[in-house]
Parts: structure tokens; C-alpha cells; sequence
């Protein structure tokens, strides 16, 4: 794991990154799910959360409790955010399993850091199935104006949905979205970020072009905005960062790319 400026990767042609020693080395894999306010929250080997202070270098690994008990198809998703209310910390676990037809049942739980413990909430309301090409709920929960979201389907053949999670009321609920421009039903994908505080879109399609789309008030559907147009990307992208001249960061696989909507390259 590496760290650089930001304002040296959109500035400047090249940046200096320096290798960060995190708290735990995983046996397979490590995810970052998110960061909120000054802490990390990790994912390692697929089951061993930790919230992690990269200033401070403490860290807390999160108690688990293991999947394999519904089979080969079980796997977990995760959110992570700041509820304001309760100022409290949270971390929120969906663990989906196959429950036959190409169906899925969920377990939702919520661990809060001030009490150390993870607690069962309302199952996901909206019948977790897998949403090609990228698989059902396959990128961490979106932070944003106290919810977490994921996009996901409620069948194979479905248009995908924007799910949120109220980290205050544990209540999860939909959130519409724009109206695209299908390109006379051009094969897309699409893609949550955030950027800015605001929920974003990414609509990619298929060796044409990509579309970003930002919510400029929240929960108001009229309000989404397509902030640009670009090449179409060849992987799907993790929007990380706009600037205040609109150049945007993504990171695709290994490598970052920044996108300046001034002169319509990448770089």
C-alpha cells in the first residue's frame, strides 16, 4: 500500500509515493472499503475488517463471524460511514448467500464502535441477484449525507437501482436516478462514487463514450446534473477525487488516472 499528494497527481505530471506499513498482512487479499473522517476501514483476506488511523497509527480489528456456514456461494459486502446522530462510527456488513433459482437471502448487520458490537438489522429489501457483468452488490456501500449505497438489480433482467442505507434509522430505501441517455440501447454499465460530498454515476458505454452524473441535492431526482462526457473506459473505474477545475481521479486496476475536463485528456 502506497500514498501520494493529491494535488501533485492532478498538478503535476508525476508524484512521489511512499509505502504506508498498515497494521495487518493478509494471508490473500486486501479491500479498501472507505475512508470517513481520518479512518480507514480495510477488509483482509475477505473477512477480517479493521479501522485503521493512519496519523495516530492505531487500529481496531472488528470481531467476525464466518460465512462458510451457508455454503460455497456466501460472500460479504461491506459500507462504511459516519453517523452524526448518534456520533458514532458504523460499519455495515451484507452477507449474501444462495438460496437456489439464482436467487440470494441476505443477513444485514451493523457494527458500531462505541459499543464494539454487531447487531442484526432489517434483511435487504430488494432481492439481491447477480447484476452482470460485475456480480450483485460488488463494490463497497458509498458514503454520503449520512447513508451508505450500492447498485444492484432485483433481477437478471431488470434495470439496476440505487439502494441506500440511513446509518441513523438503519432503514435501507431507493434513490432515483437520472434519466440516461441510452444511445438507442447501446450496451452500458454503471458504476456509484462520490465525489465532492454529492453521489455520482458513472454511465460507461460500450466503445462509444462515459457519461458522470452528480446528484447536486440529495434525494432529488431532478437535481442530478451530467457534469461530463468522455471516452469510453476499457475497466471499470474507482472515481476518487474532483478538483476545482473538474479534472477528475480514477483509479482503474493498478494505475491512476486523472481526466482534465479542460482539454478532454487523460493523463
Amino acid at each position: 500500500m502506497r500514498r501520494c499528494l493529491l494535488s501533485e497527481l492532478v498538478d503535476h505530471n508525476s508524484c512521489v509515493s511512499i509505502d504506508l506499513d498498515y497494521p495487518k498482512k493478509p494471508h490473500r487479499c486486501i479491500e479498501i472499503v472507505s475512508s470517513c473522517k481520518g479512518l480507514v476501514c480495510f477488509v483482509f483476506d475477505e473477512e477480517f475488517v479493521i479501522l485503521w488511523n493512519p496519523s495516530t497509527e492505531k487500529f481496531r480489528e472488528l470481531p467476525t463471524y464466518d460465512p462458510d456456514v451457508y455454503g460455497n456461494d456466501a460472500y460479504l459486502v461491506y459500507g462504511f460511514g459516519y453517523d452524526a446522530y448518534s456520533k458514532d462510527f458504523k460499519v455495515v456488513s451484507i452477507l449474501c448467500h444462495n438460496s437456489g433459482l439464482n436467487t440470494y437471502e441476505t443477513d444485514v448487520r451493523v457494527f458500531g464502535l462505541k459499543s464494539g458490537k454487531w447487531r442484526q438489522v432489517e434483511a435487504f429489501p430488494f432481492g439481491v441477484v447477480p447484476n452482470i457483468p460485475y456480480g450483485p452488490l460488488d463494490y463497497p456501500g458509498q458514503f454520503t449525507n449520512g447513508s451508505l449505497h450500492w447498485l444492484t438489480t432485483q433481477s437478471t433482467i431488470s434495470s439496476p437501482i440505487i439502494v441506500s442505507f440511513n446509518l441513523k434509522s438503519e432503514r435501507f430505501g431507493v434513490v432515483l436516478q437520472p434519466i440516461y441517455d441510452l444511445l438507442n440501447d447501446t450496451e452500458h454499465t454503471l458504476l456509484l462514487g462520490t465525489l465532492r460530498h454529492s453521489l455520482c454515476v458513472f454511465c460507461n458505454y460500450e466503445d462509444t463514450r462515459a457519461d458522470l452524473w452528480i446528484q447536486n441535492e440529495y434525494g432529488v431526482k431532478d437535481s442530478w446534473t451530467k457534469l461530463l462526457s468522455m471516452p469510453a473506459l476499457s475497466a471499470p473505474p474507482a472515481l476518487l477525487y474532483m478538483s476545482e477545475k473538474r479534472d477528475i481521479v480514477f483509479g482503474i486496476g493498478s494505475n491512476i488516472v486523472v481526466y482534465s475536463c479542460e482539454d478532454g485528456k487523460f493523463k
